[in-house]
């Protein structure tokens, strides 16, 4: 309903008055917007492991764990065998929980934290004839004097990801490399 009034300085004021039930909608939508807020909050910072350490790797202060299913679902069966895009648009609608996490520590504490399909610590080959492969943990592959660890995310049977980590005093996310196969 519009009110018209008189004020004072002889202009019309239009004052509009909102109804009980849109007052409650208001009060309810903001109501849910602040719980889904402090959900989400919660939640963002929280770890679960998807199943049992498959890897346990330390160097100086840092420790990496990464952790797998043991008992694959029928989704990611079908997934692993389809373009990342579509394996990730697979997981999603059906709402499957991720495959694979891992964690890094640094003196005992959570600093990182990821989900995805499954992890493991990247290699690269010596060169040598045998073509032994080394792990990348540890080891300065950026040429500035810190120690990093990469980890390889196997998205599906031929896409994966490069996360690259710089371990020195401080700890930061250097890179993510996408490698669609």
């Amino acid at each position: 309903m519009t009110d018209v009034r008189q004020v004072p300085s002889n202009r019309p004021v239009r004052q509009t008055s909102i109804s009980n039930v849109g007052r409650c909608f208001l009060w309810a939508t903001f109501v849910v917007l602040i719980l889904g807020a402090v959900i989400a909050a919660l939640y963002a910072g929280s770890f679960r492991a998807p199943g049992p350490v498959v890897w346990d790797g330390r160097f100086g202060d840092y420790e990496v764990r990464i952790y797998r299913k043991q008992k694959e679902s029928l989704v990611y069966r079908i997934s692993e065998h389809l373009p990342r895009p579509f394996a990730r648009l697979g997981f999603r609608l059906a709402g499957d929980s991720p495959n694979a996490a891992f964690e890094i520590r640094k003196n005992g504490r959570r600093i990182h934290h990821q989900f995805g399909f499954a992890f493991e610590i990247s290699e690269i080959s010596t060169g040598a004839v045998s073509e032994r492969k080394v792990e990348i943990m540890g080891r300065d592959i950026t040429g500035d004097g810190s120690p990093e660890i990469a980890i390889t995310e196997w998205a599906t049977r031929w896409a994966s990801v490069l996360h690259v980590f710089e371990c020195g005093e401080s700890f930061r996310a250097i890179a993510t490399v996408e490698s669609l196969g």
